[in-house]
């Protein structure tokens, strides 16, 4: 249970640092969406 949530927390801080590096740069928006898929 504790395991599951660190994770859930995990994933969205990166989900929340690759749109910020997104909205850094138009390029970086294609690219991050590329590798996040």
């Amino acid at each position: 249970m504790e395991k599951e949530r660190s994770e859930k927390q995990k994933l969205k801080h990166e989900k929340e640092k690759a749109e910020k590096e997104n909205q850094g740069s138009d390029k970086g928006m294609a690219g991050g969406a590329t590798s996040i898929s």
